[in-house]
């Protein structure tokens, strides 16, 4: 209802200026030039003033830049139209050139105010960002080759043309086809921008308030078909003027041409519980939910959110002050309650399920390590025996001494059959090297025995662990099959990726037996065993790719 008063107020004010303007004349009948002079300034001082208040309407009212641009183009159009107006009949009196140029200087307006049209229709409905089609602004060449045809109808007399004697006459002259090319082009224009206003239309409202536009063409329609035939004498500039500006403003007003009008009432309806501050924070809208607010917390929202319960007060800088508003967070707060509560019960959860993961790991570690010692007790079950057979038979302490010698090469095979073992669980491939020291540790408790012993051995990269158990396991069968006739040992050893060799020279006078050589032949293993004098040779040879 404030609104609708406002536009009363307002439409009643310019109505009265435009009734001063036109009966000024009948009102003060003018006792001289410069009176009549005065008061016709005064006229045009009303004319052009509303159209630059309508002007700034504009600035402020539409939303969209380009379209802002164009209507205010306009509004300069129609102010320069109502100047040059002025200057041809109220400065200059005499007939002659300028007045002349400023008669034809008319038709600048006349011809682009309806192509600006046309560039308003295209940009609606369209994002702030578009740009207008580079063939619509072709439409700049035939507007300005009218221009120049009128401004220049001294030279060749197109536009308007005058009977002999009246020659370049203001008042006594005929219309001619650039005239009329003029009156089609802005004739045309219009009808297009009305249509395609209606068509583009999407706003929703009133249907038929929306078709105002065609009512002031209507009646604009039939004020120049009077003028035309003399029933109904008026200012055509001044009422052409107005007539534009009344139809752009009802299509403002309907909302074919997209504003910003009512957003006051809008803001103070919205369910936001907001307000618009100066730079003072002196509060210039606020919406009806808005609460008061203490100005101290409002400059504290210009550092971030602030807190108050279940709302929040969030602030924005605009142009000229900023805006504050309140959020409902109360189911944030509860929600985040409800969190922060199932998140110490997970905490909780989580430290019952860490110490349950942590006591299974170490049963699973138990049982691994376990089975581990289980499977190595099982592959040197056999050694185990025999330790446990030496070292609780009693006998002499001579004899003793002389066990302790199978016991250390017994204790030192199944301490590295036992590491070669547990390399086994962790790779498949280990360093050749394993087996060189594999047998030097042999050796040298071979030499407590008194035995000689020596070792050539070349060993390099890496091979799958279950060759070197194997030959390791065949050779500790030699050793402790011979042990009390042996003198001494010779090992020649070469190891690579491709082959493995191993040849014990072994001074006895016994013979070996391999109790068990399946693991060797599985992998297509050889062994030759021969014997010259007191000197016996065994040789282990495996051909083929022995890494992973």
């Amino acid at each position: 209802m404030e609104n609708t008063k406002k536009t009363i107020l307002h439409a009643s004010v310019v109505a009265v200026l435009l009734m001063y303007a036109y009966y000024v004349k009948y009102i003060f009948p003018p006792q001289n030039a410069f009176l009549d002079t005065v008061l016709q300034f005064s006229r045009s001082l009303i004319h052009m003033g509303i159209v630059v208040v309508w002007m700034i309407s504009i600035k402020k009212r539409i939303i969209q830049k380009s379209v802002r641009t164009y209507l205010i183009a306009v509004a300069v159009l129609l102010i320069f139209w109502q100047y040059v107006r002025a200057v041809k009949w109220y400065i200059i009196f005499d007939i002659n050139m300028f007045t002349r140029c400023c008669w034809y200087m008319y038709y600048i307006p006349i011809i682009l105010i309806p192509m600006f049209g046309v560039f308003i229709v295209e940009y609606i409905g369209q994002p702030e960002h578009f740009e207008m089609p580079s063939n619509m602004k072709l439409l700049y060449i035939p507007a300005f080759a009218l221009i120049t045809l009128v401004l220049t109808n001294d030279f060749h007399c197109l536009a308007f043309g005058f009977p002999k004697g009246f020659e370049y006459s203001d008042s006594c002259y005929t219309h001619r086809i650039i005239y009329f090319l003029v009156m089609i082009w802005s004739v045309s224009m219009g009808i297009y921008f009305i249509v395609m206003l209606q068509q583009k239309c999407r706003a929703p409202g009133n249907r038929w308030f929306q078709r105002t536009p065609f009512f002031v063409i209507g009646g604009a329609l039939i004020l120049w078909i009077l003028y035309y035939l003399s029933i109904f004498c008026f200012d055509l500039t001044s009422v052409t003027s107005f007539i534009i500006i009344l139809l752009l403003e009802s299509c403002i007003r309907s909302g074919l041409i997209r504003s910003n009008s009512n957003y006051e009432i809008l803001f103070g309806a919205s369910t936001i519980a907001a307000r618009i501050v100066d730079d003072a924070y002196h509060v210039c809208y606020e919406s009806d939910t808005a609460v008061p607010l203490d100005e101290k917390v409002m400059r504290q929202a210009e550092n971030g959110p602030v807190n108050l319960g279940d709302k929040r007060l969030g602030s924005a800088e605009i142009s000229h002050g900023r805006i504050l508003w309140l959020d409902d967070v109360a189911e944030i707060n509860r929600f985040t309650e409800e969190l922060e509560r199932t998140g110490r019960q997970l905490a909780e959860n989580n430290d019952l399920v860490k110490a349950e993961l942590d006591l299974r790991e170490k049963k699973l570690h138990t049982a691994e390590k376990n089975r581990l010692y289980d499977r190595i007790a099982a592959e040197v079950r056999e050694q185990l025996d025999q330790l446990e057979y030496l070292l609780n038979e009693k006998d002499s302490p001579c004899t003793i001494r002389e066990k302790l010698v199978p016991v250390c090469i017994i204790s030192a095979y199944i301490k590295r059959r036992s590491n070669l073992l547990l390399m086994a669980e962790h790779m498949k491939a280990v360093p050749a090297k394993e087996m060189e020291f594999c047998l030097r540790e042999s050796l040298d408790n071979l030499r407590l025995a008194g035995v000689l012993c020596s070792m050539d051995s070349v060993c390099n990269g890496d091979v799958d662990v279950k060759y070197l158990v194997a030959a390791y396991d065949l050779f500790q069968q030699s050793i402790e099959q011979l042990l009390g006739e042996l003198q001494a040992i010779l090992i020649k050893m070469r190891i690579s990726e491709n082959t493995f060799f191993l040849r014990l020279q072994l001074d006895c006078p016994g013979e070996i037996c391999f109790t068990d050589v399946s693991d060797w032949q599985s992998f297509g293993g050889q062994i030759r065993i021969t014997r010259t004098d007191d000197t016996l040779w065994t040789e282990l040879r495996l051909e083929g790719g022995l890494s992973l």
